[in-house]
């Protein structure tokens, strides 16, 4: 499969911000940043890099990828019609490049509209299951738009793959509680998540949210 690699495409849709490292960044759903680099594995594309069903010519790699970054900006700039727009077309011209799909569900998130952004993070993992990134963002924005028992699949199914991806443990953990306040299971996820990454002051706020409930 072709990637799109040329700018770096994954680090600007995550951060909007230039530039590239080995490990991307991501702040999503109120979680410390992610280190995007754990999720990869000798089987899977490193995830957060974008990905196609099927390949395409290099120009219009290009095409995609320089559209991407552009509508991406104007989002950051505040014009996230025009930045849909833009979206639209690219997604117009190339429907199977799965990058513009979760794009998309960047820019509506980003504006607020995170119900609408739930649908293109579908859409991209439907064709790019083995993009743990795409997981994640998926499993996150069910969990915020209230869908605890869908964001508990995802999650459960990132972890399958990367067991010590804190983020997701912590997500899961919070997906268990909103279904049910006295899960043993969501304190014992929580419990994991901490022990991964013990910094983590997300983790041990929901750690005090659960001791709460507890007394």
């Amino acid at each position: 499969m072709a990637k799109i690699g040329y700018l770096c495409l994954s680090a600007l849709i995550c951060v909007g911000a230039a530039g590239c490292s080995s490990n991307l960044s991501v702040r999503s759903g109120g979680l410390s940043d992610v280190k995007i680099g754990k999720l990869a594995s000798p089987t899977q594309p490193a995830a957060g890099v974008a990905q196609l069903v099927e390949p395409i010519d290099m120009e219009a790699e290009e095409v995609v990828s320089k559209g991407c970054v552009e509508a991406w900006r104007k989002a950051v700039a505040g014009d996230q019609a025009g930045a849909m727009r833009q979206l639209e077309d690219l997604n117009e011209r190339y429907p199977k490049v799965v990058t513009i799909q979760f794009m998309m569900g960047q820019v509506l998130e980003r504006g607020g509209k995170k119900q609408e952004a739930v649908k293109h993070y579908r859409a991209a993992v439907k064709d790019s299951r083995f993009n743990m990134m795409y997981l994640f963002k998926l499993a996150e924005s069910l969990r915020t738009t209230g869908d605890a028992k869908g964001a508990a699949q995802n999650y459960r199914e990132l972890l399958a793959v990367n067991p010590d991806f804190a983020p997701a443990r912590l997500g899961l953990a919070r997906a268990l509680f909103m279904l049910d306040k006295d899960s043993s299971e969501a304190r014992q996820e929580a419990e994991r998540a901490l022990a991964l990454d013990p910094s983590s002051k997300e983790t041990r706020e929901f750690m005090a949210e659960l001791a709460a409930v507890r007394h």
